[in-house]
């Protein structure tokens, strides 16, 4: 009986391992905080994928100009842009994007590039929170589940962002747009977001600087 337990429990760790590893090593599909935790480098990401898939070239943020980082997967769907705290060395990911229309992506709670506004909020059960869709700062962005079943685990020291945006193939009415490209943030319920019906455009796992810890 002892024995049958203890082999179960050595069983179990080992899953546990294995799951870690696997999570490390980034399943072409998962985007998340573990794939892509905050010590990756690039070196790591050149070792992961290959030096073919990867090259260096400057990237742009959600709110600010170029700046030296790295691409990955560069003229596929799978494309990935990333940035790094320490961008002379490469070191320490600052944040990760895909944004390719055909993207194969996952965020932790499923949601995909390409999904629009109300196919989340029926998966989510009830509206959401998002930013405005224009401006300069976290355009689309959303800020909140509402505690819906889309909500997934968060971090003090990482996020993975999702962002929607009106699609390209169709022209909005600027009475729309006038009520939700500007503003302190958004219901999904309201009407010209309905009427809009923004797709997911991006998806990013962006770190935070760990702050240090106040003296005692």
């Amino acid at each position: 009986m002892h024995n049958a337990v203890a082999c179960a429990v050595v069983a179990w760790i080992g899953v546990q391992a294995v799951t870690a590893v696997q999570a490390r090593q980034a399943p072409e599909r998962d985007f998340s905080c573990t794939s892509f935790p905050a010590d990756l480098s690039e070196a790591e990401l050149v070792e992961r994928y290959s030096r073919s898939k990867v090259r260096r070239a400057e990237v742009f943020g959600t709110d600010d100009g170029p700046q030296d980082g790295t691409v990955v997967f560069d003229d596929s769907p799978l494309k990935l842009e990333a940035a790094w705290l320490d961008p002379k060395s490469r070191l320490r990911l600052a944040w990760i994007r895909t944004r390719e229309i055909e993207s194969p992506w996952l965020a932790p709670n499923g949601v995909a590039i390409g999904i629009d506004l109300r196919s989340l909020e029926e998966r989510n059960g009830w509206p959401f929170r998002l930013a405005a869709l224009g401006g300069p700062e976290g355009r689309g962005v959303i800020r909140s589940w509402g505690g819906g079943r889309l909500q997934s685990a968060t971090a003090d020291d990482c996020v993975v962002s999702i962002s929607l945006q009106p699609t390209g193939d169709r022209r909005i009415d600027p009475a729309l747009s006038k009520q939700v490209f500007r503003g302190s943030g958004f219901s999904s319920g309201h009407p010209a977001m309905q009427a809009i019906n923004p797709r997911v455009a991006a998806l990013m796992v962006a770190h935070r600087p760990k702050r240090p810890r106040a003296a005692p």
